[in-house]
């Protein structure tokens, strides 16, 4: 009886040794199956995530052969995109260049321009562009105008004060010039501000493999030069046709 009892004792101090490790090695593995389980919810939620933000930064649209990507309302800040250059340059003249506009005019140190832009995506089809000139003539607004980003059948318009799309020159900023002056044709025949009018421009880009694009204007036509009429009735036309391709 005696060892009867022993050995039950026995039995009982293993159950008891043993018992709490199956429990442990147990709920240790049903922890680390959780563990995985909640790590590839977090996985396919960041997924769905990153997917889910392309999807609302650009729409795509597309009409026919065009297509093309526009932002979207959810993803548009009311902060435009600002920028500053300055032009400045040193010079030395012999005799009285007279009015130079933009040009360096004196012998010694110019301040050709300071020139602070304002551009914004306004609208998911509309982007706004404006430009302030500083120079020692004063404070000049450049250009201001609005453009579409994304009309049907590869259509845009562009409505405004800005530079027309005249040969090469005509459209670039002073700090983009190849020179410190400017081209010798634009300043008798446009003057020293270039031709920038007041009105309106629709261009067409035709579906083709390779760039291919006419423009049409309808502006104010008060040139200081050209192009500039006492007939407030009489306005400047413009057109232009552009094409380019890779050379293969």
């Amino acid at each position: 009886m005696l060892k009867s009892t022993q050995k039950l004792s026995s039995l009982w101090f293993i159950l008891c040794l043993v018992l709490p490790q199956v429990s442990q090695a147990k709920s240790l593995e049903e922890l680390n199956q959780e563990v995985q389980e909640l790590k590839k919810t977090i996985q396919e939620l960041k997924q769905e995530g990153n997917s889910s933000s392309q999807e609302e930064n650009t729409v795509p649209k597309q009409w026919g052969p065009w297509k093309s990507q526009v932002p979207s309302n959810s993803k548009l800040k009311f902060l435009p995109d600002i920028s500053l250059n300055g032009v400045f340059t040193l010079g030395f003249f012999r005799d009285d260049p007279g009015e130079a506009g933009h040009d360096p005019g004196r012998t010694g140190f110019n301040l050709q321009e300071i020139e602070i832009a304002f551009q914004s995506v306004i609208d998911p089809y509309v982007r706004a562009d404006v430009y302030f000139s500083f120079s020692e003539h004063g404070l000049e607004l450049e250009e201001a105008y609005l453009s579409t980003l994304s009309l049907p059948k590869g259509l845009a318009i562009k409505a405004g004060q800005h530079l027309l799309a005249f040969g090469r020159q005509n459209q670039k900023h002073l700090e983009t010039w190849a020179f410190v002056n400017n081209t010798l044709i634009n300043q008798r025949l446009l003057g020293e501000e270039q031709l920038r009018e007041l009105g309106l421009e629709v261009s067409y880009l035709f579906p083709t493999p390779f760039f291919f694009q006419i423009q049409a204007g309808f502006h104010q036509g008060e040139n200081e030069i050209n192009f500039n009429s006492p007939d407030k009735t009489d306005f400047v036309y413009s057109g232009r046709l552009s094409a380019s391709g890779d050379l293969k």
